[in-house]
């Protein structure tokens, strides 16, 4: 192609041929400056036309050397991931234009994705080549780790521009030969699932070029062709972003438009954003509208972007206030772009109508209305606007795309829209009203306080806002429901124009936690659909104590006979988990029951008790003598009636004896699960080779199994780790624990392998191939995985018990003769009546554990005790106390939900610190760190084991605590430190009753000890008897 350009090559020109028009004709031009230095008052390096396509063409000789010349018109992929905070790195178009001329493709990946997203895309594209910068991010190693790939290091960026000229590499496709040819590989944001990729052909990037020939509309130019003035524009679109494309890659060539690009690893913030105002020497910005937002409220920002020409945006929805502002001081554009399609044809707007769209009719938009003001846009093929519809030309073989952005239309104007959403963004409220959240929002987001915001609501009564606060959250309540306040003036006047169905009413705000915060698309915007999925506890949370709060007394029932009150209590609880039926004696919990269910149960069994007393004025009923802990001691619909009846009618029966109830029940468990086991006269030989041991461990992705695992991986002789979790997602949910434990997670497929898992199930749930896998390879079973939920009855832990005696079969059938060492509790011995010690032995006394979970530990090491001595199956037993953090180490906690910092969480919400606790004032518990490799001694796992050993005459039983106990009182003046001054200490019993009648108003989440109610007052009955 020749060095000039005539009219009719607008919109036919290839970028790697027109990078190389502009070194000939322009070779001084400046198309790039960015920073010296992380600071931009230290300079900047302006990288010109000549410079930049001698880069490229380096970049090119690079590429082949490393990977050599692909056959023609293969184009395989080469995947990269690059430093893309404030500078988005010139590499990414160099790479890009380079690949294109040696005949391959870049996929570029957002750093943000997860390493399932990574992976979905590498896959799609059949990715086997990387090129890798010295700076790893965005999990490129676990990528790496997970699918083989060559890989190459890639130089540094000044390396590949060195003045030293290269010879030029040869790329000479035209226009027609090339149009459909891949110029890169993107991806969509992932936002409703795992992100697909997107080739983006030639054509579709010259689009923009083509933008030249748009005739004016009313007297105005294509925003494109005002960017064709010469301008330097300070831009932070990410480069593997579609917008980052277009403007970092084909505008400095198509429109000779200069790029300012910041720090290449500093992210984009305020400060940064002031200093390349300062010191970029820039005319123009392209910018997230999350950067505007923090600009338009600070008056020198303000001012220092008034001294530019322009602003655009993009990407997501800048509010009308903020718009307004930074519209009154400098010009505003509306930009539109997508991956599949470009940079939208433009017209410019009145400076007045800055958030209106006006598509220049050549790009052959059509709307079709979504509802009473929403149309969503299409692109509908017209042969004659072909080098305008980039769409089109992603998509060749269709005739209309389906954009799904929603518009409406301006009051007056024709042709100019606002935008209002995606198609999927509309909320549908459970009556079937309809609305679009992006205006509340956008208002919620002009607080200088609101660092972004979420309207949700989808099948709900009304909606409701997240709130992620800028600074974080406040420590107090009162500071709390100042920023509420505050932020509520927003909320009102957005209220003010929505429709009756789509306002927000005063209580309906969640804040957002500081560790977790919005999932962000790498423009900036945020994920709505992961964000929601991130926030869905809370949520599901928030709506039920709504539903509580406003239950109707046509849902009370009969209580004036037992079985009134089953059939009261089936229709609620099967309207609650909506079952069509569920037998009297079914479990409520492994039926689906949680412990929000049980709240809204509670309240009903309440609204109930109450109404009788009204109705019948009986003054006697006392609906709080039903607590959360009766519903949880009697898991079926007829317990629980039974139990319901006995307090509504007192004089009917003495109370039952739960003790004797809970020995029969253990009995008649312990006999169900061990009068099958097989006898053996004699432990069948190991014959697994010396060195090849591997271990089967339950629960892995918990706090103590997260520690096992780790510890089982720095043994160098253990071979392999079978991994079996209940979740579906085992293997991601223990690479994000590990990681927020400082734990390893660049372990192989190779070695440990996860399976989801159900130990009740006949061969645990999984597939003969993989059961049979397990039987010939494992050597060692460490059964960790157990429910930690005190508020359960024994009946509903028979499922893990039922493991149990699974886990006794499996090893039997292992050629091995895979030993079986189970984590129990010191807790079976919470109902001992006596101060003296317990011995490392069997217990067989049922009457000294109390509640499920420790009858149910208790149970199943009389299982396997009976399985050592009848079957002769290597088993061994190791009572846990209680588990804190790690110790000597700089990350890592304490699991939350445990009974500890439920105490302390709770505290800080009551504003009250209990003085002693009774019957747990000892303190000896064991740092989770240490408990592990002590697990893996007992277990016989320290070491490679080097001959057999007799085995004892009785199974063998640990206790894992700490020898040199302390009070609880030295540890108050450091809890009460951390949780301020304005904490209170108090006797137990004050505490206790604080937490009893917080069941009403606090959120879990505030107050976690309500779901282990049960457990203190357990131990408060074993504190006043002397325990």
């Amino acid at each position: 192609m020749g060095s000039s350009v005539v009219e009719e090559d607008y919109g036919r020109r290839i970028l790697p041929i027109v990078v190389e028009d502009a070194a000939r004709k322009s070779p001084d031009r400046v198309a790039y400056s960015f920073p010296i230095t992380d600071d931009p008052s230290e300079g900047f390096h302006d990288i010109t036309n000549s410079r930049y396509s001698n880069g490229v063409n380096r970049t090119a000789w690079w590429i082949e050397k490393s990977f050599g010349k692909p056959e023609a018109n293969s184009f395989p992929t080469i995947g990269y991931i690059g430093p893309s905070m404030g500078a988005r790195d010139l590499r990414y178009p160099m790479l890009t234009i380079a690949a294109v001329k040696v005949g391959y493709k870049m996929m570029l990946l957002s750093p943000r994705n997860s390493v399932d997203g990574h992976l979905a895309v590498t896959d799609k594209c059949g990715c086997n080549l990387w090129i890798l910068p010295t700076q790893r991010i965005g999990h490129v190693d676990q990528v790496l780790k997970n699918r083989p790939m060559i890989v190459y290091p890639l130089p540094e960026l000044l390396d590949l521009l060195k003045d030293e000229a290269v010879s030029t590499y040869p790329y000479n496709k035209s226009f027609a030969e090339a149009r459909q040819d891949p110029f890169v590989v993107l991806h969509t944001s992932g936002s409703t699932g795992l992100p697909k990729p997107i080739v983006v052909p030639n054509g579709s990037l010259a689009t923009p070029d083509a933008h030249h020939l748009l005739p004016r509309v009313e007297g105005r130019l294509s925003q494109a062709q005002y960017f064709a003035t010469p301008h330097r524009a300070y831009s932070t679109f990410p480069n593997f972003h579609s917008a980052g494309m277009v403007w970092c890659f084909a505008f400095p060539f198509f429109f000779e438009l200069s790029i300012v690009l910041g720090p290449a690893m500093v992210p984009v913030n305020l400060d940064l954003v002031n200093s390349m105002f300062d010191y970029g020497n820039v005319d123009g910005s392209c910018l997230a509208p999350s950067t505007l937002e923090e600009i338009s409220k600070v008056p020198a920002s303000l001012e220092r972007i008034g001294k530019t020409l322009f602003t655009c945006f993009g990407g997501g929805p800048l509010s009308q206030e903020c718009g307004n502002r930074l519209n009154a001081v400098t010009r505003v554009f509306n930009t539109v772009g997508v991956t599949e399609g470009s940079l939208f044809p433009i017209v410019q707007a009145e400076r007045e109508d800055w958030n209106y769209i006006h598509f220049h009719p050549f790009g052959g938009y059509t709307y079709r209305q979504a509802s009473d003001e929403l149309f969503e846009q299409f692109q509908t093929r017209d042969p004659k606007l072909d080098l305008f519809q980039a769409f089109l030309q992603t998509f060749p073989d269709q005739d209309e795309f389906a954009i799904k952005d929603l518009y409406m239309k301006h009051p007056t104007k024709p042709g100019r829209w606002l935008y209002k959403g995606r198609a999927d963004d509309v909320i549908v409220l459970s009556n079937g009203e309809k609305l679009n959240p992006l205006d509340m929002e956008a208002s919620i987001n002009d607080h200088p306080k609101v660092k972004a915001s979420l309207v949700v609501g989808q099948g709900r009564f009304q909606t409701t806002a997240i709130i992620q606060l800028a600074s974080g959250l406040p420590t107090s309540e009162v500071e709390l429901n100042a920023v509420k306040e505050s932020i509520w003036l927003n909320i009102t006047a957005a209220n003010v124009q929505a429709p009756a169905h789509a306002k927000l009413h005063k209580n309906n705000i969640i804040f957002a936690s500081d560790d977790k915060p919005f999932i962000l698309a790498g423009k900036e915007t945020v994920l709505r659909a992961m964000t929601v999925k991130l926030y869905e506890d809370e949520i599901n949370e928030f709506y039920a104590k709504q539903e509580l709060s406003q239950l109707p007394e046509a849902s009370c029932f009969d209580l004036s006979g037992i079985e009134s009150i089953i059939h009261g209590l089936c229709d609620l609880i099967c309207g609650i988990l909506e079952l069509e039926t569920l037998g009297g004696d079914d479990d409520i919990f492994s039926a689906g029951l949680d412990s929000l269910s049980v709240l809204k149960i509670l309240a009903n069994i309440h609204n109930t008790i109450r109404s009788a007393v009204k109705s019948q004025n009986d003054t006697t009923l006392d609906a709080t003598l039903v607590t959360a802990s009766t519903i949880y001691k009697n898991p079926t619909i007829r317990k629980l009636s039974i139990a319901l009846y006995k307090i509504v009618h007192p004089e009917s029966q003495g109370r039952q004896d739960y003790v004797s109830e809970n020995s029969e029940l253990m009995q008649s468990l312990l006999l169900k699960y061990t009068d099958t086991l097989p006898a053996r006269s004699t432990t069948t030989q190991a014959n697994s080779k010396r060195g090849e041991i591997s271990v089967l461990l339950t629960g892995s992705t918990g706090s103590l199994g997260s520690y096992l695992l780790d510890t089982l991986l720095s043994k160098k002789h253990i071979a392999r780790v079978f991994c079996l979790n209940r979740s579906t997602d085992g293997e991601e949910r223990q690479v994000k624990g590990n990681k927020i434990r400082g734990l390893q997670t660049d372990w192989t497929c190779q070695r440990v392998r996860f399976l989801h898992a159900n130990l009740s199930k006949p061969m645990f749930g999984l597939d003969q191939d993989t059961y049979d896998l397990l039987l010939q390879q494992t050597t060692h079973i460490i059964h960790n995985q157990w429910q930690v939920d005190f508020n359960l009855t024994l009946s509903s832990f028979e499922p893990h018990i039922h493991g149990v005696r699974n886990l006794v079969d499996f090893s039997l059938a292992t050629p091995n003769n895979a030993s079986l060492f189970f984590i129990s509790s010191v807790g079976i011995v919470n109902n001992q009546r006596t101060n003296a010690s317990v011995p490392e032995v069997l217990v067989t006394d049922f009457s000294v554990t109390e509640g499920g979970y420790g009858s149910s530990k208790l149970v199943s090491e009389l299982i396997l005790s009976e399985a050592f001595i009848k079957s002769k199956v290597k088993c061994s037993v190791c009572r846990v106390g209680q588990i804190s953090g790690p110790v000597e180490v700089q990350r890592g906690m304490w699991n939350k939900h445990e009974w500890l910092p439920s105490i302390i969480a709770s505290s800080k919400y009551l504003g009250i610190l209990p003085a002693s606790l009774p019957s747990l004032d000892r303190i000896d518990w064991l740092p989770v760190n240490q408990l592990s490799q002590i697990i893996l001694e007992l277990s016989e796992l320290d070491f490679l084991p080097s001959s057999s050993t007799t085995p004892p005459p009785y199974m063998p039983v640990f206790h894992a605590v700490n020898p040199s106990p302390t009070p609880w009182s030295t540890l108050l003046p450091t809890i009460l430190a951390y949780l301020g001054s304005s904490v209170q200490i108090v006797p137990w019993n004050t505490w206790l009753l604080a937490l009893q009648a917080s069941q009403k108003g606090a959120e879990i989440a505030q107050t976690p000890g309500i779901k282990l109610l049960d457990f203190y007052e357990a131990a408060d009955r074993m504190g006043k008897l002397g325990l």
